[in-house]
């Protein structure tokens, strides 16, 4: 649009005598050149776009291919053009990133890759440096999203050496054995030890090393950068974790990029976990030097190599007078603390593996804060991610309180300031990730919402969030309990990891959980990877009641999941809906999603691009879109509803299905058969074709243990049914939004045009 104002603009360039004549007249030329001023405006505007348009920074999207076209690039698949779910759309109007208009872009999509813009606009720089090592590992982490490194296996490849050329001291010898760095190193992107070739073809595992082979290193995984976390104590008071939740899990390197262009990745470069050698190599340099810091150690924010967002870890010991004494990096030492043991002095052990800190013998603590990055698939859950679409778009009659510095201390006492104002429809914001014990009072935290009042124009919400890329800790020993008969008030919890359960022991008529966690089994202080659940079932992470002073209660609740990972479910058939969005349920050791015993159903469910671990029984099934169940689905009603483009385990009862695995993996395997046999089969030979394809089409998962990184995640060897099984060729399951074949697919199209002639590529994801 020009900047020009527009209302007028033609009348006032008139000599004021004919404006004057004008309006003895009665406005009549004003009128006549109002009426051309609107269609000039017209024509200037589709100048002002046409000049946009030739520019790929400015221009419309529709021009965007013919820019590329001109330059001749590829088209690769664009994520930004991946249409918003329509549930979204109905559920959530009310958020800040939702479109309040039709055809207005959403902000509840989050990007995850390139884009064809920035893609086109890199055409010609990508080519200037074609063919090289450094352009090919940046053209790998522009088209796909992820932090990658390539690896030239000729480069490492062992010969003989010949005297009178240019001798190569590291292509030959033996590996040193004794060496903990090549011992953490093998096989991995940065393995740098020489090898004889390899002829078999490449794939992830064997084949890479040989003079045509160049691979392409991938991290999935995340590294979320979280400041100012509460340090869990253990058993002992010098003993302590990183996590909040008090469990073991690696602590990863925070995602950074090269110093220059002609550089390539190293391993501080992208989201792994930090291995003990490169923490021990990098804090004696510290040592040495005195230093506070260090490449790996050092506050977020505030040291010279933090303020450009690079160092990974810090710790700092909280005195009970309140102060904070920060650790500087020649005090800290690398240790494996598995099994605990003490250093000496005013030193602090870090265990990087097991995410541990030991204070030493002269050092105590009544807190310890302390800053790290930690893994995950992607922005689930809530974390430091962004998520500003997904808060409460305030509007001027909602009252704001906040909680942490410059607002309340806990959120029980923001509650107590909301309930002392009248309730009013509000918004509860925490602005940081500490930790709030709320029930260290021995008292559960309750909230009773107030119920619509069409006089005063109140509508009965309360919504308690995290700030945005906050995710604070509620550590609740008793269930956070919803009180009260209010049948038509909602509740929106955001962005909060909470150690704990939600009891809706009133009557709602909306709860929402969007980017949240409510902990698996409820709390997994004091385990690890290697740990297994108990044998008596877990406690529900949501339970809500049927009856309410002696009456049904609930038939008009629903429960609304998005990008959230919950325990297991337990709501009232009668209830009116529950929805899960992208979003994990993990049963643990019993039925995910249940009435109000395990054996009872739910109410009824949609699950669209969710992953559910445990069995699910409920009385109806309207959709099941994208998601992946690994337990037997048991729907009461199967005449109403669909399951779609979904995985769901063998023997379950559900409606309609379209395009489901197992099924197709059974009808392919029985129709190879036939094929090869030459004819119909008898039924058991059917069936043993369809049982081994049901084996063999099985979800694979890196982990099942909530806290760890790879949680959630569908592992390197599930079958393609499933890890490109929707209906856009994607993932099912909660990984679903993150289009990783699609990504892929981007990366070997980019390759064709740019990987020098008679290189073989393969690519390998690290996570």
């Amino acid at each position: 649009m020009t900047d020009v104002p527009q209302e007028g603009r033609l009348y006032r360039q008139l000599p004021a005598f004919w404006r004057v004549r004008d309006a003895e007249e009665g406005w009549p030329l004003r009128a006549l050149l109002a009426a051309i001023e609107e269609q000039v405006t017209a024509v200037e505007d589709d100048i002002a776009r046409l000049y946009d348009g030739l520019f790929v920074e400015t221009a419309d999207p529709w021009i965007l291919p013919y820019i590329g076209d001109l330059v001749g690039t590829t088209p690769l698949f664009d994520v930004s053009a991946v249409p918003e779910p329509s549930t979204w759309r109905a559920l959530f109007g009310d958020l800040a990133g939702a479109a309040p208009l039709p055809g207005e872009p959403s902000r509840l999509m989050p990007t995850i890759a390139a884009r064809t813009r920035p893609d086109i606009a890199k055409t010609i720089y990508y080519r200037r440096r074609k063919g090289t090592a450094p352009m090919l590992e940046e053209l790998a982490r522009d088209v796909t999203g992820w932090p990658a490194h390539v690896v030239e296996f000729f480069k490492i490849l062992g010969w003989t050496q010949w005297l009178r050329n240019h001798v190569r001291h590291g292509r030959g010898g033996w590996v040193d054995l004794r060496s903990t760095r090549v011992a953490e190193l093998v096989q991995g992107a940065f393995d740098d030890t020489t090898r004889t070739v390899d002829v078999r073809p490449f794939d992830a595992f064997v084949g890479r090393h040989g003079i045509p082979k160049i691979g392409f290193f991938l991290w999935r995984l995340v590294a979320q950068p979280l400041d100012r976390l509460d340090a869990r104590v253990a058993d002992e008071p010098w003993r302590w974790r990183f996590s909040p939740l008090g469990h073991d899990a690696p602590l990863f390197t925070r995602t950074r990029r090269e110093a220059d262009e002609t550089g390539q990745a190293t391993e501080l470069h992208v989201p792994a976990p930090i291995r003990r050698g490169l923490l021990f190599a990098d804090l004696e340099a510290a040592r040495a030097a005195t230093a506070a810091t260090s490449e790996l150690y050092g506050p977020f924010g505030t040291s010279e190599i933090a303020a450009a967002g690079e160092t990974s870890l810090h710790v700092a010991l909280v005195q009970p007078d309140g102060s904070s004494l920060e650790v500087p990096a020649h005090r800290i030492r690398c240790m494996t603390l598995d099994p605990w043991r003490r250093p000496s002095g005013d030193l602090v052990g870090i265990d990087a593996r097991l995410g541990r800190i030991a204070l030493g013998d002269d050092l105590s603590a009544a807190a310890v804060r302390v800053a790290c990055c930690l893994g995950s698939v992607a922005g689930i859950g809530g974390g430091a991610y962004a998520r500003t679409g997904w808060l409460t778009r305030r509007t001027p009659d909602m009252a704001l309180y906040t909680v942490g510095e410059g607002g309340a201390a806990t959120l029980r006492d923001a509650l107590a300031s909301w309930d002392a104002d009248g309730k009013p429809d509000a918004v509860i914001r925490i602005l940081d990730n500490r930790s709030y014990h709320e029930t260290s009072s021995g008292s559960a935290l309750e909230i009773e919402p107030a119920d619509p009042d069409p006089t005063t124009g109140k509508r009965g919400i309360l919504a308690i969030e995290a700030a945005d890329r906050a995710r604070p800790h509620l550590r609740l020993d008793m269930p956070l309990a919803i009180l009260g008969d209010h049948p038509e008030s909602m509740i929106t919890l955001g962005g909060l990891l909470i150690e704990g359960a939600i009891a809706v022991t009133g009557t709602l008529r909306r709860l929402r959980l969007l980017h949240c966690t409510l902990v698996p089994g409820l709390t997994i202080a004091e385990t690890g990877p290697a740990w297994q659940p108990p044998a008596a079932p877990v406690a529900p992470s949501l339970t809500v009641v049927d009856t309410f002073d002696g009456a049904v209660a609930n038939t008009g609740l629903s429960v609304e999941c998005a990008f959230s990972i919950t325990g297991p479910l337990r709501m009232p058939a009668h209830a009116r809906q529950l929805v899960v969005l992208d979003g994990v349920v993990d049963g643990v050791n019993t039925a995910a999603i249940a009435g109000m015993d395990a054996d009872d159903d739910a109410p009824p469910l949609v699950l669209e691009r969710c992953t559910v671990f445990g069995t699910i029984r409920a009385l109806r099934l309207p959709m099941m879109d994208t998601a992946i169940a690994t337990g037997l689905v048991r729907i009461e009603r199967r005449d109403d509803g669909c399951v779609r483009f979904s995985y769901t385990a063998p023997g379950s009862r559900t409606p309609h299905r379209v395009r489901c695995q197992p099924d197709l993996a059974e009808a392919e395997a029985i129709a190879e058969a036939e094929k090869a046999a030459g004819g119909p089969l008898p039924q058991p030979a059917r069936d043993a074709a369809a049982a081994i394809a049901r084996r063999r089409m099985q979800p694979v998962f890196t982990t099942l243990r909530y806290g760890q990184p790879g949680y959630a995640q569908l592992g390197r060897t599930c079958p393609a049914g499933i890890a490109a099984g929707a209906e856009d060729g994607s993932a099912m399951g909660v990984t679903c939004h993150l289009k990783e074949p699609q990504r892929l697919g981007n990366l070997r199209r980019r390759l064709d045009e740019y990987l020098p002639l008679g290189l073989e590529p393969g690519i390998v994801f690290v996570t």
